[in-house]
Formats: structure tokens, sequence, C-alpha cells
């Protein structure tokens, strides 16, 4: 191999060669004496040959040399040397401008690592002697002046590497240490990418082996220790940031750590191996853990295992990436590697997820989603719907004329509308009894309504909260079970079905703003009824009706709580929900016939079947419905969610509680019905919005009023998720 120049050796840095170098020493040489290695590494003699042979002639600062060597030289190198690239061979042939180049094909050699040591094979030798013999014959008579010659049998290709979409290289100024540093950081902050960004680099030729798989190892292995010190400095303090308390419930810690101190290692390298485990599995770890040497030394034994699997499934699968889209990628820099770390991280992801059963399954479940829209991201469901709400605007002139739809409702129920506050002003005795419960001290600015014992009023404590909702159940002579949930959630957020006074707590433990108590009606059924009125019109009209069916397991006696819902067709799209949910009774096994209810919500999101219910509308049913809504003055549009007993009485309009109502931005729901298209889901959010557009069209004109501009509503919209950021711990 024609290695001369120091920047083409390792990080190019003379004293970073000469530390690596010297610290390989101590550790090769002197350190395994220590440690028992039965030979594999060979004899001390043998590995102080090997590093001396780096030490003293790898380090060297060639390039002053070359430029001014005027003797004969001949430069011999394999096209698919797999540790000096070829462009190292030109490089010296331009430096040293009469030298005689010599470049072999991959194909004349058996292997790539004959490529790079040729002398180790009776071929390579043969074909060396070939060119070497005529070279030093040629040069045996004193005086004859060497001759610039290219002899490439590898038809001119320079480089065998990885060429990097958009033709990316790294400054050759930068240092090692600054290139360490930086990738440390991006493995702090996107690990996977880091790794796939650092691996790409490293397969074209542009990054030392050796700075990258040291800065990837450090920077994986100090951000894991950073997780598990979260744990072990904050205790249960940290599992209350929102970041960390969406991903720990505060429930499962120790499970999780019990789990952990049984596992071990185990544990460990296996939460590598199924993503978004070991964020809650090093906290908790940090929690409960008891000794922490050890999880440092299972960590390190993990990222070192961890490390170079990633960096070979790059090497194995860069250029698989990068040829499909050779023509698109390469007109970009950074958008086109950009775009290849997002392949190639799906493909590692995807290859991850089939080395586990649990992971096959998630896999399988992702890919089936893809044609259900009903479990469509909102980014990927909308767009279409936004677009005709664009149409609408412009049609009557203006973004947000359909937030005067409902004028009992600000901005016609878009978001934060208190639900406590429209149920007190509706006089029905089909409205369940309900109590509003204001926000801790410090809170959102609800008004003070805690009578304390020395006559001041102020805002509740956390304490407070709990025991205002014992004295108005005592009082209101209310039992166990009741629901509690936050005043202002959307899509049936914290939902939490309360049976004892420890589940009080539990709930205030979560929710710092204002929340609603609510009796709690056993139904066993419960419906949305989409309403619609326009302005002037002497009555409304059910738009539509959505069936919503719990899921409810039932067992055979032999399976697990957890493989019930992955054998089930439905339950097992939302297994991660679930598996939240019931954490601590996956194990549980249900007797032969036994049922068990997953959710008391009935919102899509957290469970519950949505399917069309327009067989339940009737004559009768529909003017209960308009008698009631017209109760709520400037009511016109919105969903109301119903818990009833049974068919024939709801169609008769009878034994039914109203939970909430719902304003403009509620949806009929029943356009998640399974067996419905996903076409005739987007004409049915037509209708509705083009209905809602109308009906805000006409209270402006009737009214005289202008609604809010699209810059102050979105800004309320924001204002409203940053509030409840602070008011709910973790949904």
């Amino acid at each position: 191999a024609a290695i001369g120049v120091q920047e083409a050796e390792g990080s190019g840095d003379y004293h970073f060669e000469h530390l690596k170098y010297g610290v390989g020493y101590l550790l090769l040489v002197g350190g395994v004496e220590f440690v028992p290695h039965f030979g594999l590494l060979g004899d001390r003699a043998f590995r102080h040959a090997f590093l001396r042979n780096f030490w003293d002639t790898d380090q060297r600062p060639n390039r002053e040399i070359l430029g001014r060597y005027d003797k004969p030289m001949l430069i011999i190198h394999g096209e698919a040397d797999p540790l000096a690239a070829v462009r190292v061979a030109y490089m010296h042939h331009d430096l040293v401008k009469h030298s005689e180049l010599v470049v072999y094909a991959q194909d004349d050699f058996k292997s790539d690592f004959i490529n790079h040591a040729m002398v180790f094979d009776d071929a390579g030798n043969q074909r060396v002697l070939d060119v070497l013999l005529p070279f030093l014959e040629k040069h045996n008579t004193p005086g004859t002046p060497p001759v610039r010659s290219t002899v490439d049998r590898g038809g001119g290709l320079k480089d065998r590497t990885l060429q990097l979409p958009g033709n990316l290289e790294l400054r050759e100024t930068m240092s090692p240490w600054t290139r360490m540093g930086i990738i440390m950081l991006g493995t702090f902050i996107l690990e996977d990418p880091t790794a796939i960004a650092v691996g790409l680099f490293i397969k074209a030729g542009q990054l030392d082996l050796f700075v990258g798989g040291f800065a990837l190892l450090a920077g994986i292995f100090l951000g894991d220790l950073g997780l598990y010190l979260i744990g072990y400095v904050f205790g249960r303090r940290a599992l209350k940031w929102r970041p960390i308390a969406a991903w720990v419930p505060t429930r499962h810690v120790d499970a999780l750590g019990n789990w952990f101190d049984e596992k071990g290692w185990r544990a460990v390298l296996a939460s590598r191996f199924i993503p978004g485990s070991r964020l809650p599995l090093y906290i908790a770890a940090g929690v409960t853990g008891n000794k922490s040497w050890r999880f440092m030394l299972w960590t390190f034994l993990a990222v070192s295992i961890w490390m170079p699997v990633i960096l070979f499934t790059v090497f194995i699968l860069g250029e698989a990436a990068r040829s499909p889209f050779q023509v698109i990628l390469d007109l970009g820099g950074w958008p086109a590697f950009v775009g290849v770390v997002i392949l190639l991280m799906v493909l590692m992801h995807t290859l991850l997820a089939l080395c586990s059963r649990e992971g096959r399954r998630k896999l399988a479940i992702r890919l089936q989603k893809q044609w259900k829209y009903e479990y469509w991201p909102g980014w990927k469901f909308y767009p279409p719907v936004i677009l005709y709400c664009l149409y609408l605007s412009l049609r009557y002139r203006s973004f947000t004329v359909w937030t005067l739809a409902n004028p009992c409702m600000p901005d016609g129920g878009v978001v934060g509308e208190s639900k406590s506050e429209i149920l007190s002003r509706i006089d029905d005795p089909a409205v369940l009894k309900h109590a509003l419960i204001p926000e801790v001290c410090g809170g959102m600015g609800v008004p003070p309504v805690i009578d304390r014992d020395d006559g001041r009023d102020a805002h509740p404590t956390h304490q407070d909260r709990v025991e205002l909702v014992q004295r108005i159940m005592s009082e209101r002579n209310w039992s166990f079970p009741i629901i509690l949930k936050p005043d202002a959630a959307q899509r049936g957020a914290s939902v939490t079905l309360v049976k004892s006074a420890d589940d009080i707590a539990g709930f205030f433990d979560k929710c710092q703003g204002p929340a609603q108590l609510q009796q709690y009606h056993p139904g066993p059924c419960e419906c949305g009824i989409f309403y619609t009125r326009m302005p002037g019109d002497a009555n409304g009209r059910i738009f539509s009706i959505t069936d919503k069916v719990f899921p409810i397991l039932t067992g055979d006696g032999k399976s697990s709580l957890e493989e019930l819902i992955w054998k089930h067709p439905r339950f097992r799209f939302q297994h991660d929900v679930f598996h939240i949910r019931w954490a601590d009774e996956l194990d549980r096994v249900l007797a032969k016939g036994q049922t068990l209810r997953l959710t008391e919500a009935g919102n899509h999101c957290q469970g519950t079947l949505f399917r069309d219910g327009s067989r339940l509308i009737s004559p009768e049913l529909e003017a209960r419905i308009d008698a009631l809504a017209k109760r709520l003055e400037g009511f016109h549009y919105g969903r109301i969610d119903l818990r009833y007993t049974d068919e024939l009485s709801l169609k008769r309009g009878e034994n039914f509680a109203v939970i909430e109502i719902n304003g403009v931005t509620s949806e009929s729901t029943n356009l998640y019905d399974p067996n419905w298209s996903l076409w005739q889901a987007y004409a049915v959010l037509r209708k509705q919005w083009s209905i809602c557009f109308a009906i805000g069209h006409a209270i402006r004109q009737r009214d005289n009023i202008k609604p809010k501009s699209g810059l102050r509503l979105l800004r309320e919209v924001m204002r409203y998720y940053r509030g409840r950021h602070v008011a709910m711990i973790s949904d």
C-alpha cells in the first residue's frame, strides 16, 4: 500500500496518531498481559513488533520530502485496498511528478485484504515481482532518468470507497479532537443519525475508523450514563419532568428497576436492540438501582457491542442506500446526505426489529397501519382537509369565519373551552352531575374557591384538591367510581376512572390545571351525536351518530393479558396504549370466559372502536337532542357525547346522560368506521366543514361581527398548549 503523506494515515494528525499508537502499545503489549487471552492475540514479541512498526513509520509528515524527491520511484497499489484508499496512491503519484504508478484491479487478487497485503500471497508476490524487477533493471544503470508512467489495471477507477451524496467532504483542516467532540455532541442529541453519518464518512475514507469509532463509543456511553445519573441524582423528582414522564410512568419505575436488577447485562443489551426502551429502563435503574459500577460495566460492554454493529451495518448498506437514488441524491449537498442517513436509519431499525419477536410484531403492525387510515397521524390524514378549508376560506373571504359557529364558546370551541362551564349552562336532567376542581396554587388563573379555616380564600394546594373532591362526594352523596379529567382536555387525554381515594391523589399528581369531577355513568353504551343547526332555522338536525364499542378482552385460561392483546385482530393495533395502561398486569392470566374492559374513555386514541351509528337516528331522538342543544344558547355545531343504557331507549330519546359537549374542532367521528373507505371519510369531513363555514358566515352577517385574525387565533392555540404542558405533567 502506497502510504506516505501524513494526512492519508489514520486521523491525519501527527500528535493524535502518536498518542493512538502509544495507547495501543500500552494496552495491547503491556495491558493484555494481565488479562487471560489464551494466545488469541499472539505472543508479546509479535504484538511489540506490530505496534512499533506503526509507531516508528506511519507518523511522519512526508509531504515535503516527497515534494523534493528526485530519484526513481515505483508506486504499487491495489484498487480495492480496504485499509488505504487507492486515491492515496494517486496523491503520491501527483506529488512525485516523475513516479511510476501501477494499480492492480480488484480481480487480480483472491480477496480485498490481499489488495493491501500483496506480499502475504504467492500470486501477489509474483505480481509485485512482475513490475518491480523490470523497474530495478531499468534503473540499474547509473544516470538513467526516471520517466512518469501510469498503469491502471482497475479501469481508471481512483477510489473504490463510497461516494457521499452531493460529493460532500469533511474539512481537512479540522483536528481529530474537534471531530471527536462534534461526534460526541451529536450522539447526545440524535444518536442513531450521528452513528450512521459517522459510518458513511468512514466508509467514504473521509474519517479515520479509530477517531469515529472511539468518539461514538465515548459519546453513546456517556449519554447512557447521563440517563442513569438523571434517575440516580434527582430520583423520583426527575419523573415529573414532562419529557421523561411521557416515557417513564411513575407507577412502573419499581417494576423496571427490579427487572434491571434481575436481568442485569441482558436487560442493558436487550434495550440496545429494542427502540424506545433505553430511556425508561436507564432512568428507572438510576432511581431504584443499587450498584452503579455494575451498570457502568454492563453499559460499556453493551455499547462496545452495539457500536461495531451499527458501523458494520452502515458499511454493508451504505452503497445499497445510495445507489437507487444516485441521480436524485447527487443533485444536492447536505439535503441529499440527510436523505441517505434517514433511509439507512429506516433500514437499520427494520433489521433490528426483525431480531426480536416483539420487534417483528410491531413492525408488522406499523406496516399494516399504512393501509388503515383510522390510525394515520394527523400530518398524513389532514392535508386534503386543510386544502378544502383553504378553499372555503377564499369562498367566504375569511380564514377564521368558522370560529363564529358557536357564540357560546370561546372561538367556537377551538381549544381550551371549559367543559364544566359548558355543561353548567344547560338546564337539563340528562346532563351528568359534575363539579369544577380549581388548579393548584400558581396555576393558570382560576378564581379562588377554596374556603380556608382562617377565613381567607386561596388557590388550592395538591392536598386541598384531594380533600375538595372527597368533600364534594360526601356532600352530594356520590360514591366510587367517579370520573376525573382535565377541564379543557382534547381527545380524551387523561380521563381517569377513580375507584379509591388513592386514585384521586394519583390523578392530581399529574394534573395541575383545572379538573372536572363527574359522576360515573355505567352505560354500558356510549355514542357521539354530531349536531348542526343553521341560524334562523327552527330546528336542528343530527348530522351523524358514532357508535362506540369499548375494547373488551375475553380470557382463555392460558394466555397472559399481553398475549391476548397481541392475538386480538384489532387491539394489537393499539398495543402501545394498552401496554402503558396495564403495564403492572401484563402477565395476568384471565380465566376462560372472564372479560376485562381495557378502557373507560370513549375515545378512538384510547382504544375504543368507532362505528357508524346511523341506525340509531330516529325522529324522537332528533327532537330530544335538538331541545337539549337549544338550552345551550348559541350552540349550533358540535358533538354531544352520551352514555346510554340500550338502543331502544336511546331511539325514544330516553335513559341517556350527557358526558360533554364539544365545539367546532370536534369531528363526526363515524368517519373512523373501519368498514368505510378513505374517500367516504373525506366526504364526511368535506360536508362537515362546509356546514361549519356556512354557519359561521351566517352568524357574521346576522350579528355584524368580525372573527379573530388567523394570527391571533394561532397565538391563543399555542398559548393553550403551552399552558397544558404546565398543567399536565403526563398524559
